[in-house]
């Protein structure tokens, strides 16, 4: 990956990892100067594959892997809304209620959230996806319904 610490003045090389399967999903963002995540997964069959999480603290001069969520589903979404706290959004294929998964240190553990959907959107296809709005500590889960979105969370 190629990353400025000067605005795009200079610019250097960082390998996050340095190999993987073929790619499927890749996001890169950063939160800050410093703090920034990839989420990639690849070695797709049928309707599993491996997502993997990396971190970076030095603004992406060097990438930490955090632990797997221990989940092989195909990823939709995921994304951090601080330094801690982070969201993986799984099953892009025949879901029939969210598989969301957080991890409030870093990426250390992965734990399934729970999602109260009212019982009228039962086995309706929905996801999960991270909204992330500026200056906030959580983020807006909404739930995709087939004929509208429906905000779940805080």
């Amino acid at each position: 990956m190629k990353y400025s610490l000067n605005q795009g003045d200079t610019w250097e090389d960082s390998v996050v990892t340095a190999q993987y399967p073929p790619i499927r999903f890749r996001k890169v963002e950063f939160l800050n100067d410093t703090f920034g995540y990839v989420i990639i997964s690849g070695d797709r069959t049928m309707s599993q594959e491996w997502t993997t999480v990396y971190i970076t603290n030095d603004g992406g001069r060097q990438w930490k892997e955090t632990t797997h969520p221990g989940v092989t589903r195909l990823i939709y979404d995921g994304g951090f809304v601080d330094e801690n706290t982070g969201f993986l959004s799984l099953g892009i294929l025949n879901p029939v209620e969210p598989d969301l998964y957080i991890t409030q240190d870093r990426g250390n553990s992965w734990s399934k959230a729970t999602i109260v959907i009212p019982e009228k959107y039962h086995e309706i296809f929905v996801m999960a996806e991270v909204r992330l709005k500026k200056k906030i500590t959580w983020p807006f889960i909404s739930i995709r319904v087939l004929m509208g979105t429906t905000k779940v969370g805080k």
